[in-house]
């Protein structure tokens, strides 16, 4: 029985260590698309600049008298308007994939989350299973001192707020895998 409770206890340590690395990749995957996420916001803001700058040549090229000259200079203005309106799209569709792999990796990450919070769960609900197969009876004569029963009680009301708290842990995080996953879909749109 010691030994039930001591391989339990590993287990629960093992289980607790490992996603430590792989947390620690897609979190530098998430930091290093947020830095480009940002470059694409400030050349975004430049091409917008130079979209304005544009603008202002086409209305003042409008305002002239329209000479042979100044229609060039219009179609010219306009022209270097709409290359610029095309780069201002193309970036933003860069920058909206860059957040949309950002979003992909979270939802990873958070999906390995859950899975490790249903297996925990899992094995600490067959140790509550099996400590519930046992009558009364034998629980009462296989502990050998009162000691020994009240550590049993209190090991098995630390399983069940375990249970408790990795299941409110679970849902928490379904719930934001979720709203991740739609916020995704609504980007891919």
């Amino acid at each position: 029985m010691k030994k039930t409770i001591s391989t339990i206890i590993i287990l629960f340590f093992v289980l607790g260590y490992m996603p430590l690395t792989a947390i620690s990749q897609s979190t530098i995957l998430i930091e290093e698309l947020k830095a480009q996420i940002s470059n694409k916001e400030e050349e975004i803001k430049k091409l917008e600049e130079q979209a304005a700058a544009y603008k202002k040549e086409l209305e003042s090229a409008q305002s002239q008298k329209n000479t042979l000259k100044n229609q060039i200079s219009q179609i010219e203005a306009r022209v270097k308007k709409l290359q610029n309106d095309i780069s201002i799209t193309s970036v933003r569709i860069e920058s909206a994939s860059l957040k949309i792999d950002e979003l992909a990796l979270d939802i990873s990450e958070r999906q390995n989350e859950i899975d490790k919070k249903k297996d925990s769960i899992a094995s600490t609900m067959q140790v509550l299973y099996e400590y519930d197969q046992a009558s009364l009876i034998e629980v009462l004569l296989t502990k050998t001192t009162l000691s020994d029963l009240m550590d049993q009680i209190h090991y098995l009301e630390s399983l069940q707020n375990e249970i408790y708290k990795n299941l409110v842990a679970y849902q928490e995080l379904k719930k934001e895998m979720e709203n991740r996953k739609s916020e995704t879909e609504r980007q891919r749109s």
